[in-house]
């Protein structure tokens, strides 16, 4: 199982590979709709190990972003 801060900081390496502007905050954005919380509340559950079904669903919202689909059209806001 992986934590939070760890599969974040692989989301943002992949986003700034691909060439977005701001990887970490998009990556933040993203983990925080798909993990249903508060942005801010990511900071608060670094430590926290995810499970492989939501590594899975983040990893699948953090390539649709790497393709360019706009970040409101992934999270809905």
């Amino acid at each position: 199982m992986q934590n939070l801060l760890d599969t974040l900081k692989k989301a943002s390496d992949f986003l700034a590979r691909k060439g977005l502007e701001k990887p970490r905050v998009e990556a933040e954005y993203l983990f925080a709709a798909a993990l249903g919380i508060k942005r801010l509340d990511l900071y608060l559950q670094f430590e926290r190990l995810l499970s492989e079904n939501e590594v899975e669903k983040l990893r699948l919202l953090v390539v649709r972003r790497g393709n360019r689909e706009p970040l409101q059209h992934i999270t809905g806001r």
